[in-house]
């Protein structure tokens, strides 16, 4: 039996206490993951600035919003990304400070798991592909394929890691997955070299 990470049904929803891309625990302080840099959620923001209040960072200048990452007050100069929250269904404005510093997190963790080689999701796991869509390294139980036939089962899509294989596949496809785990198990990837796909 294998032993180290288990493997997640990616067609059952969650884990909502962590981060999909790297899995450090959720911190309330910040919607975006202090790991990766991956947003997960916009503070709701209820009105305008008062009038008079200056901008967070430009003290000169009215504030016009807040920003939803970080919640301060902002300019117009300082709206990097304006964007909408489906689940409030509000304007969801965001701050160059705040983007930027999320870009930087991703870059940081990027260039991290190119040098250690190992998981995007369990650093203690050493990398055996990366995902076709977000092209970080995974372990083989952070990985999934989508199979076609019955009696003789076939790779189809994938690998694909949860966050991305939850966008993806849509429909019944869905329903039929397999594990790079159990994908090597049962000879489906025979003939290839997981190492080779990094």
């Amino acid at each position: 039996m294998h032993k180290g990470p288990f493997v997640i049904d990616p067609t059952k929803i969650g884990p909502f206490d962590r981060c999909l891309v790297c899995f450090t625990p959720k911190s309330d302080d910040y919607p975006y993951c202090m790991t990766c840099g991956r947003i997960s959620g916009y503070h709701s923001i209820l009105g305008d600035p008062q009038s008079g209040t200056a901008c967070t960072f430009h003290p000169n200048v009215s504030a016009t919003t807040f920003c939803v990452l970080c919640e301060k007050p902002i300019c117009a100069g300082c709206i990097e990304r304006e964007g909408f929250s489906l689940a409030g269904g509000f304007p969801a404005p965001q701050c160059r400070e705040c983007i930027q510093g999320s870009e930087d997190l991703e870059k940081k963790y990027r260039k991290q798991l190119e040098h250690d080689k190992v998981c995007a999701k369990h650093s203690g796991e050493p990398a055996a592909l990366r995902c076709l869509n977000c092209k970080l390294p995974h372990c083989e139980s952070c990985l999934y394929f989508t199979t076609t036939g019955w009696r003789r089962k076939k790779l189809a899509i994938g690998p694909l890691c949860l966050g991305c294989f939850r966008m993806e596949v849509i429909g019944n496809a869905r329903h039929s997955w397999i594990s790079l785990r159990e994908a090597q198990a049962s000879e489906l990837l025979r003939g290839v070299d997981p190492t080779s796909l990094l």
